[in-house]
């Protein structure tokens, strides 16, 4: 499922690139392997000076005392440590100054795994937010079901940012007992915690979350409809159909966009009418998303518009609607011959090359012959 959260996971592209801590975004999107303590892929001891308690002691000192980039290399070589101080020091790191020693610090901890669970788990209750706050996303990462009650104690945190990051570690471990919490964090005074609260019943997948994500679909804060609409197309409800058909005219982009993708998803022939509607957005990326569900729902009545937009000015927009041609099959090849004859030459090698694709699904079958396919002009 296509999400996006608020919380600042990704290191610098540059420095990921060779980090252990390379992890994608965790809306969404896979999280690296599960975290081993301090062994590597091929199951050598990784870095052996880690591993000395000498180096230990100073990498502890230098996460205290070091440049804000000196404390985050050492929170990322304390997590390749067995020494049981590492996973203090990481914990007190969390509420480091800097916001990239704070991340480090809080994968570190999930890199060491089992063994800092329990850490994590009182840490829970620590006095600073920051710790809570990183304590749940940790645990949100090892995706350890224990956790799922001290989790959702912390729903109920005097901090928003740790309330938002508890619904976000919620929808990690996916257990429909954190549903209720869920539905009442909707209505959450903050909307970081509203947004991630719908993202996390997107993943938990609730039916007795329709009609309050329906709700959320209205509130004043984009980010919360947009995930809103991102988990109505997860629970493929149908009664999301005309919510998610009204999201399609929304300000926000963002959430027409999810919207479509949502319609998609559902495939429902009464989007139908919407989703056409949608095939002159002002945003390609909302006509492309239009024209892929319109491929999925199949429905003819969308053939005549998706041949038009065949001459779109967006290179992706052209291949979504001869895909979505393609996909709905016979209904739409007697509209797609006729586009051969068109005036504008972009609509005439789209309509051929859509002919062809056909023709190779479909051998054997009737269709009229299709002039041979020229590079669509850019």
């Amino acid at each position: 499922m296509l999400r996006w959260t608020w919380i600042e996971w990704l290191v610098a592209a540059a420095a990921a690139a060779v980090s252990i801590f390379a992890v994608p975004s965790v809306c969404g999107d896979e999280i690296a392997a599960s975290p081993v303590a301090s062994a590597s892929a091929d199951g050598n001891v990784l870095s052996s000076a880690a591993q000395s308690p000498s180096n230990v002691g100073k990498l502890l000192i230098d996460l205290e005392t070091g440049e804000a980039s000196a404390r985050r290399a050492c929170a990322e070589e304390l997590s390749r440590s067995n020494d049981d101080r590492s996973i203090g020091a990481l914990i007190a790191a969390m509420k480091d100054e800097d916001a990239d020693v704070r991340r480090a610090a809080m994968l570190g901890l999930w890199r060491v795994g089992r063994p800092a669970f329990d850490r994590l788990l009182l840490a829970l209750c620590d006095d600073d937010y920051l710790v809570r706050r990183g304590a749940c996303e940790a645990l949100g990462l090892m995706e350890d079901q224990r956790a799922i009650s001290p989790i959702l104690d912390g729903l109920t945190d005097s901090n928003p940012d740790v309330r938002s990051s508890a619904a976000w570690a919620l929808g990690r471990l996916r257990k429909p007992r954190a549903t209720r919490a869920l539905i009442i964090a909707l209505r959450d005074d903050f909307p970081q915690v509203r947004r991630e609260a719908a993202w996390s019943l997107g993943e938990i997948k609730p039916k007795q979350s329709v009609e309050p994500l329906v709700i959320a679909l209205r509130d004043s804060d984009n980010t919360v409809r947009n995930n809103a609409a991102a988990a109505l197309a997860e629970l493929h409800d149908t009664r999301a159909v005309l919510p998610l058909l009204d999201a399609l005219r929304d300000e926000d982009v963002a959430t027409r966009r999810q919207a479509a993708r949502g319609l998609g998803c559902l495939g429902d022939t009464g989007a139908c009418d919407g989703l056409i509607a949608a095939l002159s957005d002002l945003d390609a990326i909302v006509r492309e998303c239009a024209a892929r569900a319109l491929g999925r729902i199949e429905d003819s009545r969308a053939v005549t518009t998706l041949v038009e937009i065949l001459g779109d000015e967006d290179t992706q927009v052209r291949r979504a609607a001869s895909d979505a041609l393609v996909q709905i099959g016979k209904s739409s090849v007697k509209a797609l011959s006729a586009a051969l004859e068109s005036e504008n030459p972009v609509i005439r090698t789209a309509a051929g090359e859509a002919l062809n694709r056909w023709r190779e699904l479909h051998v054997g079958d009737t269709l009229p012959l299709a002039t041979a396919a020229e590079p669509d002009p850019q």
